[in-house]
């Protein structure tokens, strides 16, 4: 449960700042403020969700976080895109709105489906059965 609890702390933070930055107007000053309090937020989501591979599959963790990472790329190379359509000629604060909230929405939920589906147990697969071959 604090993995849990760790993920919980990180997507409120990361969310909400990511959302208060949509209402942060023209003013810099807040705005850089924002995004700096929600990225420093993420660090308690590695503590959580991010480390819990070594939790379910120690032998294999190294496999597992290249197979999320990999997926984790998507939205690094959707967004751009996404954000081009929502601001194309419509460069204006309501539109950045939409897309931090999109962005805290899409966190938000991958935080939520951890915290309903992970329950930290070590998984049956993990297990290495070694035989007791002997050498002649």
């Amino acid at each position: 449960t604090l993995r849990k609890i760790q993920t919980i702390i990180g997507t409120i933070g990361t969310c909400g700042f990511l959302m208060a930055n949509g209402y942060m107007g023209c003013n810099q000053f807040r705005a850089v403020l924002c995004c700096i309090l929600a990225v420093g937020f993420l660090g308690f989501q590695t503590c959580g969700a991010l480390i819990s591979q070594l939790d379910v599959a120690s032998n294999y963790a190294g496999t597992l976080v290249g197979i999320t990472n990999s997926l984790a790329t998507i939205p690094g190379f959707v967004g751009p895109y996404v954000v081009g359509a929502i601001t194309k000629n419509n460069q204006t604060v309501k539109a950045w709105r939409l897309i931090y909230n999109i962005s805290a929405g899409i966190g938000a939920f991958g935080s939520l489906v951890y915290c309903i589906f992970f329950n930290g147990k070590e998984q049956s697969w993990n297990r290495i059965e070694h035989e007791n071959d002997t050498i002649e």
